[in-house]
């Protein structure tokens, strides 16, 4: 089930989350969506930037807790986000070693658009690569 996140999900999330910024921030600004599986409980989030990407919304971050991976989470994460922004055209960004995320979103039908190096400081040599997908 997915639901919008709210500052009490920081927590949990915390525990599983490998990126920087305030998951309590995005969900009192109603930018955070949590999926809760019935068994396990809060297992993934995503967070957007309403119109912060060049006047586009931006998935910022996407995460599912290890062991729930490539169980169609994050899929249903973005499909979800898909929804919220239907007619829209919709950005991600993406280091370019995670090759699993690369192919969900290149089997999602997201058409790369670039990329830029240097942004990954703790990741010398990755570069960040962009996707995008018309919400039609």
């Amino acid at each position: 089930m997915i639901r919008p996140g709210n500052p009490c999900d920081a927590a949990v999330i915390d525990a599983f989350d490998p990126f920087g910024g305030s998951r309590e921030l995005e969900a009192a600004d109603g930018r955070l969506h949590v999926f809760e599986h019935p068994d396990a409980g809060l297992v993934g989030y995503i967070s957007t930037a309403e119109y912060l990407f060049h006047g586009f919304p931006y998935v910022t971050f996407l995460a599912v807790r290890e062991g729930h991976q490539r169980n169609g989470v994050a899929t249903k994460l973005l499909h979800h986000v898909e929804r919220l922004n239907e007619g829209k055209r919709l950005f991600i960004s993406v280091e370019s070693d995670n090759r699993p995320m690369i192919s969900l979103l290149e089997k999602e039908g997201f058409a790369r658009s670039g990329a830029l190096g240097g942004l990954n400081d703790s990741h010398s040599g990755v570069d960040e690569v962009f996707y995008f997908k018309d919400l039609s």
